[in-house]
């Protein structure tokens, strides 16, 4: 498959994981991987775990190799000092996230991404939650609403700042009560207040899907207008039909 990547547009590749690979479709995948990569998937306990980890890093270096051409099993990454990772050398830019059911590669050129995925049943005491994660301003709105739907309006707030913290770099070495952001219908956020350190202007960007909220942070070049985000479907990628 050979895929253009518009400087106007981000995309975003996902994998419900509630389909199955077969033994010999999952041994492909792994052959994706490096030998770090592997160890550290088979370090993962759970099924589940050993699953994500692999479809979300193999749906990155397939969809890499889409825009590409050149073999998945040879893309080389880097870290930043907060884990961030990024290609080594020229390329997209890149963002990872998956959780129980779902995986999320989002990729574009020259901005930089975060992306956060997290279940709607996701249990926790979400005031106390609240009260240590949210900025104040975040904490009033969620005060005006109904109790019955805070849970709720504390995810959506959630998954927006993970995908923010990532998008800057720094991930949750971020204090997240720095910065704030308000939710303003179904897909539609705006940042009201950054951290001390952070600047420039930066696109957000929600979705609620039928299990899962999925957020999107994107960097917003001076002068330049809201990419377009193009979904596309991951599971041919992996096999997946």
């Amino acid at each position: 498959m050979a895929l253009a990547l518009p400087t106007d547009e981000i995309h975003l590749w996902q994998v419900a994981t509630d389909r199955a690979l077969s033994s010999d479709q999952e041994s492909r995948l792994l052959d994706l991987l490096t030998a770090a990569e592997r160890a550290r998937h088979a370090r993962f306990h759970f099924a589940r775990d050993r699953r994500q980890y692999l479809w979300v890093h193999a749906l990155l270096r397939l969809a890499l190799s889409c825009y590409i051409p050149r073999p998945p099993e040879s893309w080389v990454f880097v870290t930043n000092a907060y884990g961030k990772p990024a290609l080594s050398g020229d390329g997209p830019r890149f963002n990872l996230s998956h959780a129980e059911g779902l995986v999320v590669c989002a990729l574009a050129d020259e901005v930089e991404l975060g992306v956060d995925v997290e279940r709607q049943d996701r249990r926790g005491d979400w005031e106390a939650l609240a009260r240590r994660w949210l900025a104040a301003e975040e904490q009033d709105e969620l005060e005006k609403l109904p109790v019955t739907e805070r849970s709720m309006a504390f995810l959506r707030l959630w998954t927006l700042k993970e995908a923010y913290a990532k998008a800057v770099g720094l991930g949750l070495s971020l204090p997240l009560d720095e910065f704030a952001v308000r939710v303003e219908s179904e897909g539609g956020a705006v940042l009201l207040r950054q951290g001390r350190t952070m600047t420039g202007d930066w696109q957000l960007e929600q979705w609620r899907l039928d299990e899962h909220w999925l957020a999107l942070v994107a960097s917003l070049p001076s002068g330049k207008a809201r990419r377009t985000v193009v979904r596309r479907d991951g599971g041919p990628l992996l096999g997946i039909s």
